[in-house]
């Protein structure tokens, strides 16, 4: 099935981004898990400017800037470290510490 439609979308995503900064401000969990989830919701909601700059130099192939790069890096490196350690505080609340387990 497809989405109705791009106003769809937006509406989808704008939705997912107010529920992740509630939960970032909001949730009864200490501060350190809350801030790494905050800061990448932000940079999560400059993935549409990231997306139509690529589109744009895809077509024209100027050089990119190392300004972009950096952020772009930074939100793949912010991306990859919530995953991780959204993975080992679940473990830790599951209760499972073997090792074994905490193998990416």
């Amino acid at each position: 099935m497809f989405a109705p439609g791009i106003r769809w979308g937006v509406a989808g995503y704008a939705a997912g981004f107010l529920g992740l900064m509630k939960v970032s401000r909001h949730a009864p969990v200490p501060l350190r898990w809350r801030l790494p989830l905050g800061a990448n919701t932000i940079i999560w909601a400059l993935a549409p400017l990231g997306f139509l700059y690529t589109f744009v130099h895809l077509f024209y192939g100027t050089h990119v800037p190392d300004v972009v790069r950096a952020m772009a890096n930074t939100a793949y490196a912010s991306y990859v470290v919530l995953r991780v350690m959204g993975l080992w505080i679940n473990l830790d609340e599951y209760g499972d510490r073997r090792w074994w387990r905490r193998q990416c």
